[in-house]
């Protein structure tokens, strides 16, 4: 008779001493921006990826999701700042005559390793709110690149040069991302 699947998968990892590898915070190479409507309200080529699966320590974390640097935020387009418990600050969004409520928030002081957040805003997913990943729109949830190859449309101008002499130009380039290799 065999062990039922939830109990050897429990027995598994008590015996291997493996946890996930989650959850982690890295830099994304993706430029993510996010729209309230027509108007952009975050542009970032300098966000970090937060790769959870599940609760975790952090207040509205369940799935990948981007934080990106407060000087990347459009002036004006985080307002009414509410103190929540867990250290969490949430406010409202506003842009182009739009508001969504608690649709943005930062992470006072989390945990390791999940310090880099620190003051770093992340955005709903649901509601108003657009995400894009260079210029492709996001569902759910950020793409975890540990789980996947992505080529993705782009408007970032991209030369290709040998030896000084140029052999190729795009402003509409599809860009190729692999886990740990440079983009392509």
């Amino acid at each position: 008779m065999s062990a039922p699947a939830g109990d050897l998968g429990e027995r598994l990892a008590a015996l291997t001493g493996n946890r996930p590898w989650w959850p982690l915070v890295e830099p994304t190479p993706r430029w993510v921006r996010v729209r309230l409507g027509d108007e952009l309200v975050a542009d970032s080529r300098r966000a970090l990826l937060h790769v959870q699966y599940g609760p975790g320590s952090l207040p509205r974390s369940f799935l990948p999701t981007y934080y990106v640097p407060r000087d990347d935020v459009l002036p004006g387009a985080l307002v009414d700042p509410v103190e929540e418990p867990g250290g969490l600050t949430a406010w409202t969004v506003q842009a182009g005559g739009n508001r969504a409520p608690g649709a943005a928030w930062a992470h006072r002081t989390p945990p390791e390793p999940l310090g880099a957040l620190a003051g770093l805003v992340t955005f709903a997913w649901r509601g108003p709110l657009t995400w894009l990943e260079e210029d492709e729109p996001l569902i759910a949830h950020a793409r975890d690149p540990h789980k996947r190859v992505d080529v993705v449309q782009s408007s970032r101008a991209v030369r290709v040069e040998a030896d000084g002499e140029l052999l190729a130009e795009s402003r509409r380039p599809l860009l190729l991302f692999e886990t740990t290799l440079p983009t392509r």
